[in-house]
């Protein structure tokens, strides 16, 4: 019977030992798309992509990537789904994962319900 209970309350308390790094990880990321953000600003306005950051950085890191995902899901994952979400804008990609950790992360409030 504690077993049971136990495993019934386990993602709750997994998703409170989460959330202070989920924070952490919020605002990691949402420091990286504002440093992103004024990067592509100051050169001319020419925002860059992620996958061409990530092209510059490390080819063979993003090959191995590709070759991993078209082998074990098969090319439409690829090149419809991953290339244009790496497509958008360095800052746009690094926002919408902050704001994701964000929501995750958040604290919950305690709602105490008392019936008299």
């Amino acid at each position: 019977m504690r077993l049971l209970r136990y495993l019934k309350e386990l993602p709750g308390r997994i998703a409170i030992a989460a959330a202070p790094l989920l924070r952490f990880l919020a605002a990691l990321f949402l420091l990286l798309a504002i440093v992103l953000f004024v990067a592509g600003s100051t050169q001319q306005g020419t925002h860059t992509s992620t996958l061409a950051h990530w092209q510059s950085i490390s080819p063979s890191s993003l090959a191995s990537l590709k070759a991993a995902v078209t082998q074990r899901f098969g090319a439409w994952m690829w090149d419809p789904l991953l290339s244009s979400l790496l497509g958008l804008p360095s800052y746009v990609l690094f926002g919408g994962l902050a704001l994701l950790c964000g929501i995750a992360g958040r604290r919950r409030r305690v709602v105490n319900i008392f019936v008299n």
